[in-house]
């Protein structure tokens, strides 16, 4: 039996995934916590890979996506299991952002920040 500590949000956001090598992957944000997320990607990554997750803008015009830091910590046939390397407020207010951009979500910041410490 798994053991996570945040609580999942189903998801559907647009993603792109960097690596150490400055390749670029795109992808889909399928649930999200503050502890990591699940990404459905045809790329196969390493596990321990080291990865930078940032949403797609949705215009042209929006400002630079910001940045997640994550590792690679499970391998799924349509996808990849990711746990942010930073949990810092602002890394978690980033996160809370794109919970409520995907507009699936009923957890408030007091809920997550609740299964963030436990």
């Amino acid at each position: 039996m798994e053991h996570r500590w945040g609580r999942r949000i189903p998801t559907d956001l647009p993603i792109r995934l960097q690596v150490a090598r400055g390749q670029l992957f795109s992808g889909r944000i399928r649930n999200v916590s503050v502890t990591g997320a699940f990404v459905e990607t045809r790329h196969a990554l390493p596990l321990l890979s080291l990865v930078h997750v940032a949403l797609v803008p949705s215009q042209p015009e929006d400002e630079p996506p910001q940045r997640v830091a994550a590792w690679v910590v499970r391998h799924c046939p349509n996808g990849i299991g990711l746990e942010w390397c930073d949990l810092s407020g602002q890394a978690r207010e980033r996160i809370l952002r794109w919970e409520r951009e995907s507009g699936g979500a009923t957890a408030s910041k007091a809920t997550i920040r609740a299964d963030a410490h436990r």
